[in-house]
């Protein structure tokens, strides 16, 4: 499908989609310490915030009122390369796949130009692309202001974070496995015939795994899971 660039001022109205009013003390903010972009279309975020940026497993793109991106993180580039994203990033501009998406990530930016919030699923089940759609308040860019794109995790738990979670409660690999297969959310039956084991040995596996990490139940593990961090892999979208 041929991917379009659309303004966000094209007719459609915000009230089409659920969003709310950002916080009253988010609306009054303009501490002049906050960085910003000034008009003139220089970039003051320094070295250490975007290499701060750029280890977070959230995307994270800047966006003004003609879909040109005033800033990206690696983590936002890698989601955008992969063949299945709704979103796509061409010659620093922002496209969506979807016509029908489209209009609806539209509808989102110009309700964040009026300073309220939204959060959009796109792309296709079972692992839809969830983003919030906030207003960066007091930062413009030759004029226009800027709204952030914030992507959430296709994963309650990233490959990086569960990884070392696992060495840090001395996992073995075949017990990091099935903890994988856990966050992606699978049954122990659906681990077993994954990798071709016995139910009984994922259900081994998974006793090891609550005595090593002291939960009580599988849902308490994944609770436990949707809380770790979320570090962008050293190589992933730095190319």
């Amino acid at each position: 499908m041929e991917h379009t660039a659309l303004s966000p001022y094209a007719g459609f109205s915000a009230a089409r989609i659920r969003d709310i009013p950002a916080p009253a003390w988010f609306r009054g903010d303009r501490s002049p310490q906050r960085p910003s972009i000034d008009d003139s279309g220089n970039d003051p975020i320094s070295p250490i915030v975007r290499s701060i940026l750029d280890h977070v497993q959230y995307g994270a793109i800047a966006i003004d009122g003609g879909w040109r991106i005033s800033f990206v993180n690696r983590a936002a580039v890698h989601e955008c390369r992969r063949p299945d994203s709704p979103l796509h990033i061409e010659r620093s501009q922002l496209l969506v796949a979807d016509g029908y998406e489209q209009r609806r990530v539209a509808a989102a930016l110009d309700a964040a130009r009026g300073g309220r919030w939204s959060m959009l699923r796109l792309g296709a089940d079972p692992m839809p692309l969830t983003i919030a759609v906030l207003p960066l308040v007091g930062v413009a860019r030759e004029g226009e202001p800027l709204v952030l794109m914030l992507f959430g995790l296709r994963h309650c738990a990233e490959s990086v974070a569960l990884q070392l979670y696992g060495r840090a409660c001395r996992l073995t690999p075949a017990e990091t496995r099935v903890l994988r297969g856990l966050a992606d959310g699978l049954a122990p039956q659906e681990i077993a015939e994954r990798d071709s084991v016995l139910l009984s040995t994922v259900r081994s596996h998974i006793r090891s795994i609550r005595e090593k990490t002291g939960t009580r139940s599988i849902t308490e593990l994944t609770h436990t899971l949707v809380g770790l961090p979320a570090i962008m892999p050293a190589l992933v979208g730095s190319a």
